[in-house]
């Protein structure tokens, strides 16, 4: 039976299975291999998901509950029509809709998923998540964070050097950065952080500023203002979709042109949009947030106690990478090459089911990467988070004690605790709960 990997982020969800081996994009009934993380309720009950809540998202925008990652919890509601949900249970139609469209082109029941989650995911928020799965059909659930995804996706735990790894993951509305220390399949989270400096949200923001102010400069008309509360929300919703699709545009293309029909009703006239736009315009709009970037870069290095020039890889993930100039400037800044032998929005998707065949046999343990984050945002610095730990010996529910027994032994051997004291102890403690909890 089959592990999926399900990349659960902020504004889309990408689920992936192993082939023959290799990690493979899951598309959904629109064909779409990213699925907007858009829920809403129909006039007549019925539950949608993704794109054809998308597309008819400027007409009912209260209606539609995005982004529901950003406040997911136990105990977190939102409103919709009225009637109160848990996060929790709009997150599970959504790990629900990914589930059924996996079964599609699997042509087997779904049981089992192996699910991201942030760097930064308090416990409660991957119980939440975890509570999610479960509603959603899942009985067989693990978690791993995006980061160490990430750097399953791109091989590295293939890698038997030491290598130093900077990750830049892009989300709607930030950015994190990463470097870790990668030795013997040992990730060492060294530092990280937040910081919404230039997201995919603040350029969207950007261009769409740049449309009201050359549309005004260019009709005498201010497209904002006209007409009632209602009108403003629905046409900013239009301007804001065409200009998604005008940064997808823009990878391929240097010149394009905005066209909007339609868009307002002013002094008794039909008013369109019409306006040249380019790659040029647009690295014009973000060029000090792109300094600021590699500001934050120069620093994160220096707390990481590294030089630039100690970096071996960087990586890109992330749906909003594909905004064009950003990886170009970040590879003129730094002199490196990122890899993309990953496609980036692909990545942690692709990590989380790799990881799933890893715990199911169809990769050798050795292959197995350990996420160590013990120093990094712990105010005590002997806690432990053992979920990574835990999900070492995730095995299937007929595993006999012997199997978790020789799992066990073969970490144990890789990990020896003269050469890794802490991922041994961490092992083994994690061996001996999982043996109480499920063997006696």
């Amino acid at each position: 039976m089959a592990t999926i990997g399900i990349d659960f982020g902020q504004s889309y969800i990408t689920v992936s299975y192993l082939k023959n081996g290799e990690p493979t994009i899951i598309h959904d009934l629109n064909g779409d291999g990213h699925i907007p993380a858009l829920f809403r309720i129909s006039l007549t009950g019925e539950i949608l998901i993704g794109t054809v809540v998308k597309v008819t998202w400027a007409g009912f925008q209260e209606q539609t509950i995005s982004e529901i990652r950003n406040i997911l919890d136990k105990e977190t509601t939102c409103t919709i029509d009225g009637n109160k949900y848990h996060t929790y249970e709009i997150a599970a139609h959504l790990l629900r809709y990914a589930k059924t469209c996996a079964e599609e082109i699997l042509g087997e029941t779904v049981e089992s998923a192996i699910i991201t989650v942030p760097d930064y995911f308090s416990s409660s928020q991957k119980e939440a998540i975890k509570l999610a799965g479960e509603l959603a059909g899942l009985h067989k659930i693990g978690l791993i964070e995006e980061t160490h995804a990430a750097l399953l996706s791109y091989g590295l735990n293939k890698s038997n050097d030491q290598r130093n790894v900077m990750v830049y993951h892009f989300e709607e509305d930030c950015i994190y950065l990463s470097i870790a220390t990668i030795d013997n399949g040992v990730i060492n989270l060294k530092t990280h952080c937040k910081n919404s400096i230039i997201s995919r949200a603040k350029v969207i923001e950007k261009v769409i500023k740049w449309i009201f102010d050359n549309f005004k400069a260019e009709t005498g008309a201010d497209i904002q203002t006209i007409g009632n509360q209602q009108d403003q929300t629905i046409r900013i919703a239009r301007i804001r979709i065409e200009v998604e699709d005008i940064l997808e545009s823009l990878i391929f293309d240097k010149d394009i042109q905005i066209s909007i029909p339609f868009i307002a009703i002013h002094n008794n006239r039909m008013l369109s949009i019409n306006l040249d736009f380019s790659r040029k315009t647009l690295l014009a709009l973000i060029k000090t947030e792109l300094n600021q970037l590699f500001q934050e870069t120069q620093q994160i290095i220096l707390d990481s106690k590294l030089q630039l020039e100690d970096l071996d890889d960087i990586l890109f993930v992330g749906q909003s990478t594909n905004i064009p100039m950003i990886k170009e400037f970040i590879e003129i800044k730094t002199d490196r090459q990122i890899s993309m032998i990953v496609q980036p929005d692909d990545a942690i998707s692709f990590g989380a089911s790799i990881q799933g065949g890893i715990l199911n046999g169809v990769y050798d343990i050795n292959n197995l990467m350990i996420y160590s984050k013990s120093n990094v945002g712990h105010q005590d610095p002997n806690s432990v988070d053992l979920q990574p730990y835990f999900i070492l010996f995730n095995l299937d529910d007929s595993a006999s004690l012997e199997e978790l027994r020789l799992a066990y032994t073969k970490l144990i051997r890789k990990y020896t605790n003269e050469n890794y004291p802490n991922e041994f102890q961490k092992i083994s403690k994690a061996y001996q709960y999982i043996k109480k909890v499920k063997y006696t």
